[in-house]
């Protein structure tokens, strides 16, 4: 509704541009609340895990670097570690902070994979 009123028009013809425009003024929102959280240790995020699944997260995190450089600054300054685990979730407060990631997650696809890491990547 929201968005309906702030553009005039049904959300479902917002411009690529109007919406990419929204999701630079969200991280203009957010960005300064992570300055006080715990920073990955180096640019590259270490990838823990079976021969699988470090090759599906490598793919991942280059579609986005290729695709959405801004996210994947974000993932390579807040994610240090990506491990292979039974269940998928953040844990910022490890050392470095480190995302856990399942199977199901992980192989849903290169690109379900690269979202998940993305969006877990301002817990």
């Amino acid at each position: 509704m929201f968005l309906k009123r702030l553009v005039g028009q049904s959300p479902n013809l917002l411009s690529m541009r109007t919406q990419r425009l929204i999701c630079l003024l969200a991280l203009a929102l957010i960005l300064p609340f992570l300055q006080g959280c715990n920073h990955a240790r180096s640019s590259e995020t270490e990838i823990v895990g079976s021969t699988r699944f470090s090759a599906q997260v490598h793919q991942a995190l280059i579609l986005l670097k290729t695709q959405d450089p801004d996210a994947y600054a974000i993932v390579t300054n807040y994610v240090g570690r990506i491990e292979e685990g039974k269940i998928s979730g953040m844990w910022a407060y490890k050392d470095p902070p480190t995302y856990e990631m399942s199977d199901l997650t992980a192989f849903s696809s290169v690109t379900w994979c690269a979202a998940t890491i993305a969006h877990d990547s301002f817990h």
